[in-house]
Formats: C-alpha cells, sequence, structure tokens
C-alpha cells in the first residue's frame, strides 16, 4: 500500500470510499461535506491520509486542524475525525498504519496535540497506539414536558438570530478572556468560527438565537425512540430578562419539535434536571517531543467546552 498526502482530486474518490466503508448513516457524505469540514474551516486546512493500491484509495485518515487555548498559550491541535478503510481491504491494519503514519508527519509541523471522542469500538485502538483518558463529558438533562409546565402562561418574547457583527466580536472577546484568566483550556470564539460552525453548516440545521450580550446554537438531534435539542453553543451575559425569554423560546422550540429532553455542556442553564458524566469520553494524544501542560489534569478541573466543540460532526 502507498501512503501519501491526500491531493484535491481524491475528493470525490475519498468521499465514494467512506460510503462504500461507513453507508450513509446520519452524517451527511457529499463533496460538499468534505469541503466545509477540510477545507474551509477557519482552523486550518485539515491533514489528510490515503491509502492506495492498484491506483485505487483504499484507506483514508483525516485529522481536523483545530484549536484549544491555556492561558494565554494557544495550542494547534487536531481532532481524529474520518477514517475508513475499503470492505474489501479491512482487517489489514489500513487504519493503524494511516493514523501512526499522519502522526508521524504532523510532528514536524508544529508543537500540537490530537483529540478526539472515539466511540467503543474504536476507543480500543486509539488506546493502543499512545492516546490516553482526559474524563467523560459532563452534561446537564432536563425533562421538556417539566420544563413545559414551568414556563406555562409566561409571556413568550419572541428572539432570533439578530447580532451585529460588532456586538459578536466583543461577546467572543469577553468569552476568551473570561476562560483565558481561569487558566482552563477552552476553544477561543471568532465571529467567523461561530459563524462556519453552525450557520453554515451543511451537515446539520441549527437555530441560533442571538443578540445583545449572547449567542446560542441549538439543533434537533434523533434517537431510535426519542428526540433531544442539544444546545451546542451558548456564550454571553444575559439579563434576567433575557435569560427568560431564552430559556422560554428553547422550551418551546423543544416542543414544536417533538423533544423529550434538552441537553448542553453548561448544566445552570434551567432549573432542576439532571447533571452527571453521561457524555462521550475525551481522548487526547501528545505528539512526540511535545508536552503540553495539564493535559491529562481531568476534564473537570482543567477544561471548558460546550458540545459544539467536542462533538463529532
Amino acid at each position: 500500500m502507498l501512503i501519501r498526502t491526500a491531493d484535491i482530486k481524491d475528493k470525490e474518490a475519498i468521499v465514494a470510499l467512506l460510503k462504500a466503508s461507513l453507508g450513509e448513516s446520519l452524517l451527511k457524505k457529499t463533496t460538499t461535506v468534505w469541503e466545509y469540514k477540510h477545507e474551509e474551516n477557519p482552523f486550518g486546512k485539515s491533514y489528510v491520509l490515503v491509502g492506495e493500491a492498484e491506483q485505487q484509495l483504499i484507506g483514508v485518515r483525516a485529522f481536523m486542524a483545530w484549536r484549544w487555548q491555556i492561558g494565554e498559550k494557544v495550542w494547534r491541535a487536531y481532532r481524529a475525525v474520518d477514517t475508513a478503510t475499503h470492505p474489501k481491504h479491512q482487517g489489514k491494519g489500513i487504519f493503524k498504519k494511516l493514523t501512526l503514519q499522519a502522526l508521524k508527519e504532523v510532528e514536524a509541523i508544529s508543537p500540537c496535540f490530537i483529540f478526539n471522542t472515539p466511540n467503543s469500538q474504536s476507543k480500543p485502538g486509539y488506546l493502543k497506539m499512545g492516546w490516553k483518558p482526559v474524563g467523560k463529558i459532563r452534561l446537564g438533562i432536563w425533562f421538556v414536558p417539566l420544563l413545559s409546565l414551568l414556563y406555562r402562561g409566561k409571556r413568550n418574547i419572541s428572539l432570533a438570530n439578530r447580532i451585529e457583527s460588532a456586538e459578536l466580536e466583543k461577546i467572543c472577546n469577553r468569552h476568551n478572556e473570561k476562560l483565558s484568566s481561569n487558566n482552563c483550556f477552552f476553544t477561543p470564539k471568532t465571529p467567523t468560527y461561530l459563524k462556519w460552525r453552525y450557520e453554515k453548516n451543511p451537515m446539520q440545521g441549527y437555530t441560533v438565537f442571538s443578540d445583545t450580550g449572547f449567542y446560542v446554537a441549538v439543533y434537533v438531534k434523533k434517537h431510535k425512540r426519542f428526540k433531544e435539542l442539544r444546545i451546542a453553543e451558548y456564550i454571553g451575559t444575559l439579563e434576567k430578562k433575557q435569560q427568560v425569554a431564552l430559556e422560554q423560546q428553547v422550551v418551546a422550540l423543544a416542543n414544536k419539535e417533538g423533544c423529550w429532553i434538552i441537553s448542553a455542556a453548561r448544566t445552570d442553564l434551567f432549573f432542576g434536571g439532571i447533571k452527571g458524566n453521561f457524555g462521550p469520553e475525551l481522548l487526547c494524544r501528545e505528539i512526540q517531543g511535545h508536552t503540553v501542560p495539564n493535559l491529562f489534569s481531568g476534564i473537570q478541573e482543567t477544561w471548558s467546552y460546550s458540545l459544539g466543540d467536542l462533538e463529532l460532526f
């Protein structure tokens, strides 16, 4: 097998390989999606390797460019995302070969680390290749029928995505400064990132509520037996009136979409609910020669994140 850096001409073959290996599932696989994730990302282009045999792509491994900041230090990072092996070539260690080669090559670019939240099937493979657990993602979960009773009879104030660019810039700066002073890992937010991640996302339709002081992005996640309204991003400081209006709007949307629960990484958004480490486990891997201070000190102790920072997309 020849391992090489992916070329722009490989896009259609890569998408075909992803479909052949993984099927369509809930995540769309098109050249538009590939370009969005790996070429239009404001953090930079992804590092993509392909495996080739007999002039056919038989494997692909993508590391999506990302950023995490702790204090004043901004770390280049990559999230291990799209990977696939052609059905006729599975069981030959192609996934491992591509991943280890990608690790070796990004090591030469600059100091960085790799992170992802793998499922139970792929997690053992990552652990064998040097990934280490940081901790399970903490979630707040609220039951929509109970919240509906809480907000019944209250005046509904309509919200929309109407923030101006200058105000959004201020919110992002305040958000980044606050988390920087807390000395925890966080993804620095910018208007460009928020619009790319949520408003221009071709994979998932997000509803954005924004105005002076806040920016919130939510979407409906379909499970086998129920629907969940997931709060993927929530930044800013709200006045009491805004807070109540936003809570009402989110609960109204959850009811409209037939959702049974609302979830968020912030556990203080609504009254009551269940809080705990229910989410997937965050794994990280340092690149040889690049030690990242406090990387494995515990997800609750040194990480501040939204679901949009860590969830698969």
